[in-house]
């Protein structure tokens, strides 16, 4: 059996996290391990402006320009910074926990760019795959998505990759309830195809 590595695909404030938080709690016999690319780079900003890991968690949208710029920054000095650092992250993982690897859910959360998503789909042991989460405009604006703020890269190329290639689709339009049993369904399909 490989361990399921569940990608959600989608831009902000369309489920990633939800989804995330959905499978920890339905899957209690299951260890669920959220990784994230974008981890390293909170780390990293924090220390830079003198703050917690906590405060930039709690106010993201206060700092989401520098987590934007230094990103970018970051992408220039090595456009594979932020991959590499969590393919090292979830191999140590796997290593440390080979025993554990039969009852362990996967999922990363950010994952933004073609680059981040081929990189996941070479690490030994995991079954990669990807979950686009599908948020009308509408939906996205009535969660506080600003489609004029939210113009940078990391948003739009996001685009790209839910249209082609993914594995699964879970639209989230409308209540919670609805989108709750559709995750639920969907990490049952996957737990079918790892076994």
């Amino acid at each position: 059996m490989k361990t399921p590595l569940i990608i959600p695909i989608g831009r902000s404030k369309s489920g990633k996290d939800e989804l995330y938080k959905i499978v920890k709690e339905y899957y209690p016999d299951y260890e669920v391990v959220r990784f994230s690319f974008a981890d390293y780079l909170y780390e990293l900003t924090a220390e830079t402006l003198g703050i917690s890991l906590e405060e930039i968690r709690k106010e993201k949208e206060k700092y989401r320009h520098y987590l934007i710029f230094g990103g970018m920054f970051a992408r220039k000095i090595n456009p594979n910074i932020w991959v590499h650092k969590l393919e090292d992250v979830i191999s140590q993982y796997i290593l440390s926990n080979k025993r554990y690897l039969d009852k362990t859910i996967f999922v990363v959360t950010d994952c933004r760019f073609e680059s981040e998503l081929d990189s996941l789909c070479y690490i030994d042991g995991v079954e990669p795959l990807t979950v686009s989460i599908r948020c009308s405009k509408e939906t996205l604006e009535s969660r506080g998505y600003n489609f004029t703020n939210y113009n940078h890269e990391s948003e739009t190329l996001v685009d790209n990759i839910t249209t082609v290639g993914c594995s699964f689709v879970i639209p989230n339009n409308s209540s919670f309830e609805k989108y709750r049993d559709e995750v639920i369904n969907t990490v049952g399909e996957i737990l079918e195809i790892c076994k």
